[in-house]
């Protein structure tokens, strides 16, 4: 015996499939990728971004638990934080960057009898 499905205005299906709709499982995968997940693996300085714009919402949450008086210094606190964490970061990139440029210079130009690695 087959049972009938009832639809949301309570009228009874007779079971055709161009009439069953959203009766069915929901798909296991959704189409387009989250922000979340990636193909990619995360470099050590998307990392590091990532941390310092971590550390920067859970300060924001935290001035959120203060008296109303002090959230505003709280998160111009949490604002001049992050903004000295990113410049000592793209600085320190900088300075990476500019190392491994000398490094390839001075493999390009050898003095001879001069071994630096």
């Amino acid at each position: 015996m087959k049972k009938r499905k009832t639809t949301r205005a309570g009228a009874s299906d007779s079971g055709s499939p161009e009439t069953d709709r959203g009766t069915g499982p929901a798909t296991s995968v959704s189409p387009a990728h989250s922000a979340n997940e990636s193909d990619e693996p995360i470099d050590e300085g998307d990392a590091a971004e990532f941390e310092i714009e971590s550390e920067f919402r859970r300060r924001l949450m935290g001035a959120r638990q203060l008296p109303r008086r002090e959230r505003a210094q709280a998160r111009r606190a949490a604002r001049e934080w992050r903004r000295l964490a990113l410049k000592a970061l793209r600085e320190k990139r900088m300075r990476d960057r500019l190392a491994r440029y000398m490094l390839r210079q001075m493999k390009r130009i050898r003095p001879s009898g001069f071994d630096y690695r």
